[in-house]
């Protein structure tokens, strides 16, 4: 299950990691079709790593002010109160007939 708003749990930073990964590899491919070189240098290497961990910072502060449900800036929704309905008696068709019978008595 997500984590509830402004918590994060191991799973977030999980996928912040792939996040990361993801928008340094996109990066580093776009680097190499414009200058149709590899991005060897130290300040290509530099520009990839910022980009990823600007991709994983962004990711991981979404989760934090996204609420369990995945909303963003949503505060936590109440569970819905369970009913519990007791089972009916083996004669509970009599006893509500005697019930109405009695209530309607003047």
């Amino acid at each position: 299950m997500k984590a509830p708003l402004f918590k994060l749990n191991w799973r977030d930073f999980g996928h912040g990691l792939v996040t990361s990964v993801l928008g340094a590899v996109t990066v580093g491919v776009y680097q190499m079709i414009n200058e149709g070189k590899l991005p060897t240098s130290a300040a290509d290497l530099k520009t990839i790593g910022i980009s990823a961990a600007g991709a994983g910072v962004g990711y991981i502060l979404k989760n934090i002010f996204s609420n369990s449900a995945g909303n963003f800036a949503q505060s936590e929704s109440k569970a819905p109160a369970i009913i519990q309905v007791p089972k009916p008696e083996a004669n509970a068709d009599t006893t509500v007939q005697q019930t109405i019978t009695s209530t309607i008595k003047p």
